[in-house]
Order: C-alpha cells, then structure tokens, then sequence
C-alpha cells in the first residue's frame, strides 16, 4: 500500500518528467514544422554534442550521491548531507567550464555553422547542474522542484508558439529551449542554498577528490550509455543527409518522452532499493527486492505503448499533424521496444549493481556494450539511413540487458554454493 509520502513524491516525480517528457513533445514537431531541415537538424546535433557534455559533467553523482545522500539521512548525519551536495556541485562546475571551452574552439575550427547555437545550448548542462535532480530525489522532497520545472518548461512553450513563426529562427527557438533548463536550475539552486545553507566546511579538496576517485567506474559506464544512446543522430549527420537526421531525431524524441514517463516510479523506487538492498545481508535477494520495484514500470508501458501507437494511427487517419507520415510512425514502433530494455538497465544496472558494489563491472558492461552499438550503428545507418539508426537503438539496450542478466545469474549461483 503506497503511503502518503511515496504518493506525494510520485506525484511531483511525475510532475517533473512530465513536464520534460511533455516540453520535446510539444515543442520539437512544432519547430520540426516552422523550421527547413537544415535549420532543424543543426538544433538536434548541436544538442547531441552537449547532452555528451552533460554526461560528462554529470559524472556519476546522480548514481552515487543518491546512494550517499540516503545514507547520511539513515544514520542521521545531516550536516555530511551538505558538504556532499556542495562538492558535487563543485567538481560538476570545474568539469563543465574548460569542457564547454574546449568543445566551443572545436566548433569555432571546424564547425562554425553550429558554433552560436552550441553556445546557446550550453545553458541546458549548465542548468541541469544547478538543478541537482539528485538532491531532491534523494531526500524525498520533489514537489518544490516538480513545480519550478513546469513553470519554466510551461513558459518556454509559450514563447515558442508566440515568437518562432518561420524559418531563420533557430537561435532564437534554442535560446528558448536551453533557457528553460537555466530558468528552472538558477530557481532550483536558489532553493537549496535557502533550505540547506551554504558554509566554508562544505569546500574541501579532500571531498572533491574523493567524490571523483569513488564515482569513476560508475561515470565511465554513464558516459558509455551516453555513446550508444546519444551517438545516433551525430553518426546519421555523418554519413547521411539532414532529412534523415531531421526525421530520426523527431522519432527518437517522441520516444525519450514517452520512455519520461516511466522515471518517476524509477526514481520514487531508487532510495527504496538502496534501503533493502543495505537491510539484506544476502546479495542473491536483491534480484527480488529489484523486480518488485520495477514490475509496475513495466506493466504500465505494456499498457500505455499500444494506447500510444494507436492514437499515432489515429492522428495520422485524420490528418491532425501534417508533418507526421506512417513513416515516422514506423520508425516509433521499432524504438519502442528499447524503452523496456531502458527500464530494466536502469533498475538492474545503474541501480542494482552499483548498491552491490560491482562498479567495475557495470563499467566494463556498458563500455562493451556501448562500443558494439557505436560500431553497429556506424554500418546500420550507413546501410539503412534512420531506419538503421532506429534498429540501433533497441539493440543497443537489448545488449546492454544481457550484460546484466548475465552478471546477475553469477550472483545467484555464487549464493547457492
């Protein structure tokens, strides 16, 4: 029975990847639809190099500093929560400033048509980093930062609509969309530093390295997932054409945000699995403790996909969208099936056998399966174009899933000798 707490967490969970979920939705068909195809496909690339970035700068903390955070408010050892949260915070901005350097040099040299646009995108990692999703997960308190993401999101959808109308408006369309993520970040860390407070202690070099040296097999396996999952749209403008990449790309955002919608009940389950997992002496029953919390995520999109697909068919019979083509449709209905696969990597892996300890070789899985799928993706869609790309994007979490299962096997059989 779900209590009040996990249900009001759920519902700002929901809140919050709702409105992330819903903001590509709404808005990128929109821009697909007022932009020409090159415009539209300089906006998808530009934001596939800084979402890498993101997993950068990210490094392994959305992981770790749950698990860390949960940990100290356990042993009730809240002033260690604070100096957790402020050194994260400050080797994610020492990342993320001489990165976002060294990538704007890159472009200025060989990319100059991306250049001001990947500047403007810049201020999506930034905001992410200042938005410390982590933070609130941890603690269990996601309603203030659920209603800072739908303001922010909400505002910038307006925008859109009021003042991108045609086509050599993509600076201003990005700065829309990036300056979402600034709004609700600058807004989020205003709260934390109001309710956790700001002291010298918080800063220490020793904190800094230590959070580095621990996450550092987790951040290599994040960054791998970032490779296969974000690589697409970079390889088709490589060895395709904008069309394609402006096609692909559209799909694969109608399938992140319905993939969105699952991460609540993911992220309400997380601190939940840490605690049993910590409770359990027994390494063989937390393949149990893990599917009890992920089963639901799994019967709602059985449930929700069909729906999905089939109001798809239905837009497409009345001709509610111009834009959108049984193509478009199709290439949906293949990706799909990467969205089970994505829930269970999450659960089993990013969760699972980081609470166990095996960093090295959750590392090892997704740095193996991340490279297959580079390669794989390289020949498919040289061969086969979006729909190659497509194709690459279920195999990939299909690989990344038997990695898993396998290591998973081993800890049964490891607790039965």
């Amino acid at each position: 029975m779900i209590n009040k707490k996990d249900l009001t967490n759920l519902i700002s969970l929901a809140g919050i990847h709702g409105s992330n979920a819903l903001f590509p939705l709404v808005v990128f068909p929109y821009l697909f639809l007022m932009l020409n195809e090159n415009e539209f496909s300089v906006i998808v690339v530009s934001e596939s190099i800084v979402l890498y970035i993101l997993a950068i700068c990210l490094y392994s903390f959305d992981i770790s500093g749950v698990k860390d955070i949960v940990a100290n408010i356990q042993n009730k050892k809240l002033d260690k929560v604070g100096e957790i949260y402020w050194s994260i915070f400050l080797v994610r901005i020492l990342i993320f400033f001489p990165l976002s350097a060294l990538v704007l040099f890159i472009a200025f040299v060989f990319f100059e048509t991306h250049l001001y646009i990947i500047l403007l995108w810049l201020m999506f990692p930034l905001g992410m980093i200042l938005q410390s999703n982590y933070y609130f997960q941890a603690t269990e308190t996601n309603i203030k930062l659920s209603l800072l993401i739908f303001i922010a999101r909400v505002s910038s959808c307006i925008l859109i609509y009021i003042f991108i109308k045609e086509s050599g408006s993509s600076l201003m369309a990005t700065g829309f969309l990036a300056g979402s993520f600034m709004a609700s970040g600058l807004a989020s860390i205003g709260y934390v530093i109001y309710s956790l407070g700001v002291k010298r202690d918080y800063f220490k070099f020793d904190n800094i390295m230590t959070e580095l040296k621990k996450g550092r097999a987790i951040f290599i396996g994040n960054f791998s997932v970032s490779l296969f999952r974000g690589s697409n749209i970079l390889i088709l403008s490589v060895v395709s054409n904008p069309l394609a990449v402006s096609i692909y790309s559209l799909a694969e955002k109608i399938v992140k945000s319905l993939q969105a919608l699952s991460r609540p009940l993911n992220e309400l389950a997380f601190p939940k699995i840490v605690k049993g997992i910590n409770s359990s002496n027994v390494k063989s029953d937390a393949p149990k403790i893990i599917w009890n919390n992920t089963r639901h995520q799994i019967l709602i999109m059985l449930l929700l996909i069909p729906v999905f697909i089939g109001g798809l068919h239905l837009i497409l019979y009345y001709n509610v969208w111009d834009k959108l083509d049984t193509y478009i449709v199709n290439l949906i209905t293949i990706m799909v099936f990467a969205i089970f696969f994505g829930i269970a990597n999450f659960m089993y892996g990013s969760v699972g056998l980081n609470v166990l300890g095996f960093h090295r070789y959750y590392a090892l899985a997704i740095s193996a399966a991340g490279a297959i799928s580079l390669l794989s993706s390289v020949a498919l869609s040289y061969a086969f174009h979006e729909i190659g790309a497509s194709v690459s994007f279920v195999l990939g979490e299909a690989l990344l899933f038997t990695f898993f299962y396998v290591k998973y096997r081993r800890i049964g059989s490891e607790n039965h000798v």
